[in-house]
């Protein structure tokens, strides 16, 4: 097998992946497969995610290209497993075997009920008689046996919990040697019926592509959709119906809107240095964060579907970062003034900006519907988890929600605030996780099937500040 031809068969089983016909684990098994060692007697390997060959040298593996254009493989190819996965013996033999097992299983349950029939009729007669002769003196009553050391009662089945799941899955419980009572299984939180969709980006990184697409995951069934390709950080209107993004689109770059009832599409600011669009209360203007040159700072604006300006209430646009409008008007963005960074809020016209927080590196803010709360990311504690915030009262000290030693951001809220959507790499790939707006709760949707992070080749690499800009929309 050739070299193309194992890069064409690891597109395949990408393209699986994306599709949702197999998981994670079936699509690194597949990649692995390709392994092959060349007439040097190196191996070779492909990345997972970047499609890319690495060489093992020297103990590790580095990034290089076959010379040779054939591989042997140790094993068959994933695409044939894969297109394979079900096949096995005949379907007769399958059919022998169903009708031999039913069988089987109706013999027993005729045997079981004959014998509970006779039990219940044997029973039924003692019950009579001891009626008839209850006048009579009990002779020698048998009390139960005591259990023995090796006998054990049965489990209780507990009844279903109407509580707020756990904030993590819990293990089965395993019963001891010991004699006694079996300790009671302690099941899983189920996970919560969901509505809405959740929008999110995905990194393409095929050679012929690089660059971003937005997809929109339906929390009821489960179906995936391809929304806006060349696109990311998508931002929903309050009322649902639009979908406002950054377009990756050489051709047409800029801050574009999707009216997700007609797929129409218009671009309301085309500049490529644009980033991060979040939309106002009544749904009328868009706020985003732009940058004029390689050497000049992030500043915020806002705009019209016909004009650009300074944000609301300001004479001049704001230096800042990540801006995101809140229920009662105010704009909160990241910024460092007076060598202060985090997270600022703009309110009435005059005012200075009021500090929220005090993190470097705390971003990403995300409001929730309603108002009063203020999800963010930050790695203020060494590694990236998503923090609460109280608006009302940010003298406190915001709410880690996230402790995993993965990293996690991206927050978005569920349209009735009842949840919060999350991105997060705890199993090895990037995924996303729910909880309740005070950490509990912690389940896995779905994966995102591809990573969060990459560089758009069309576009200069100081307009593309990397993952933490990404957004992830949650709506109708």
């Amino acid at each position: 097998m050739t070299v193309s031809e194992l890069e064409r068969e690891y597109k395949q089983a990408r393209e699986l992946l994306l599709r949702g016909e197999i998981d994670e684990d079936a699509f690194k098994a597949a990649v692995e497969r390709l392994r092959f060692d060349d007439s040097l007697g190196r191996q070779w390997k492909l990345g997972w995610y970047t499609g890319r060959w690495y060489r093992y040298e020297h103990g590790e593996w580095v990034r290089g290209e076959p010379q040779g254009r054939r591989a042997s493989l140790a094993s068959p190819s994933p695409a044939k497993l894969l297109g394979d996965r079900d096949a096995g013996p005949s379907r007769r033999f399958y059919r022998w075997l169903v009708a031999f097992l039913t069988a089987l299983l109706l013999l027993t349950s005729v045997v079981l009920v004959t014998s509970l029939q006779a039990d219940w009729w044997d029973g039924s007669l003692e019950t009579m008689a001891g009626a008839k002769t209850a006048t009579r003196p009990a002779t020698d009553p048998v009390s139960p046996a005591a259990p023995t050391a090796h006998e054990e009662s049965a489990p209780a089945v507990p009844p279903p919990s109407t509580a707020e799941p756990a904030a993590t899955p819990t293990a089965w419980t395993t019963s001891s040697g010991v004699a006694g009572p079996r300790p009671q299984q302690t099941l899983p939180a189920p996970l919560p019926q969901l509505q809405g969709r959740i929008y999110y980006p995905v990194y393409d990184n095929d050679p012929e592509r690089l660059t971003f697409d937005i997809y929109a995951m339906q929390l009821d069934t489960g179906q995936r959709e391809l929304v806006v390709a060349q696109a990311s950080q998508p931002a929903l209107s309050p009322e649902g119906q639009r979908l406002a993004y950054r377009s990756w689109n050489a051709g047409e770059p800029g801050i574009a809107v999707l009216d997700l009832d007609d797929s129409r599409v218009s671009t309301w600011v085309g500049e490529p240095a644009l980033a991060r669009p979040s939309w106002s209360p009544d749904g009328l203007r868009l706020l985003f964060c732009a940058q004029q040159g390689t050497d000049q700072a992030w500043r915020i604006v806002q705009a019209t579907d016909t004009s650009v300006e300074a944000p609301q209430r300001q004479p001049a646009s704001v230096s800042g970062q990540v801006p995101v409008w809140l229920a009662d008007g105010r704009i909160v963005y990241r910024a460092c003034l007076s060598g202060s960074c985090g997270l600022y809020a703009l309110g009435a016209e005059g005012k200075a900006p009021e500090p929220l927080t005090t993190g470097e590196r705390d971003t990403g803010p995300a409001a929730a519907p309603a108002g009063g709360s203020l999800a963010f990311m930050s790695d203020r504690n060494g590694n990236w988890d998503i923090y609460l915030l109280d608006t009302r009262a940010p003298a406190d000290e915001p709410l880690r929600l996230t402790h995993d030693a993965a990293r996690e951001g991206l927050p978005t809220w569920s349209p009735d605030g009842q949840w919060l959507a999350f991105a997060s790499d705890r199993d090895g790939a990037w995924a996303v996780w729910i909880m309740r707006p005070d950490g509990t709760g912690q389940h896995r949707l779905f994966s995102i099937g591809g990573p969060l992070e990459g560089n758009v080749a069309s576009l200069s690499p100081h307009v593309q500040p990397g993952w933490t800009w990404e957004t992830m929309a949650w709506g109708p």
